[in-house]
C-alpha cells in the first residue's frame, strides 16, 4: 500500500483513500503508508453527511473486497464515478464472504479478470511468508 500510495500521489496527484470492512483491518492499511483509511461503513457515513468526500484522481483502494456486501460495494462505486475517483478491489476470491447479500469480488474476477500476487507481502519473517501459501495449496 505504502508503494502504491506513493506511486498514485507521483503519477496521478490524487489521495488514495483506503476502506475496509473492519476499523481494525483499516488501521493496518494506515500502517502499510495509506494515509486516508476508514471502515466502510464509518466511510459511507461521512459522506452522506458530508464529512467525507471524493475527487477526480483519487483511488480508492477497498481492502478484502469479497467480505463487502454487494449494496456498499455499489454505493462506493457510485460516489467514486460521480467525483471521477477510481477504485481498486483488492482481496482473496475464496475468502469468506459478506455476511449480508453476498460479496461481488469473485463473480467480478471471473467476469472481468485480475491481477494475482505471486509473492506474500505482509509478513516479514520467512516461516511466517511460508504459511499461507502451504495453506492455499492444501485446499
Amino acid at each position: 500500500m505504502g508503494e502504491l500510495s506513493d506511486l498514485w500521489r507521483e503519477h496521478v496527484g490524487g489521495r488514495v483513500i483506503g476502506l475496509a470492512i473492519s476499523q481494525n483491518a483499516a488501521e493496518v492499511l494506515r500502517g502499510e503508508g495509506c494515509e486516508h483509511t476508514a471502515n466502510v461503513a464509518a466511510f459511507l457515513t461521512a459522506y452522506r453527511t458530508g464529512q467525507a468526500s471524493l475527487r477526480a484522481g483519487d483511488l480508492v483502494v477497498v481492502d478484502e473486497a469479497s467480505m463487502i456486501g454487494s449494496g456498499q460495494l455499489a454505493e462506493i462505486q457510485v460516489l467514486a464515478e460521480a467525483a471521477g475517483a477510481k477504485i481498486l478491489l483488492t482481496g482473496d476470491t475464496e475468502q469468506l464472504a459478506a455476511v449480508g447479500a453476498a460479496g461481488p469480488l469473485g463473480l467480478l474476477a471471473r467476469e472481468h479478470g485480475y491481477y494475482q500476487l505471486t509473492e506474500v507481502q505482509r509478513m516479514r519473517e520467512p516461516w511466517e511468508r511460508a504459511h499461507p501459501l502451504r495453506c492455499a495449496a492444501a485446499t
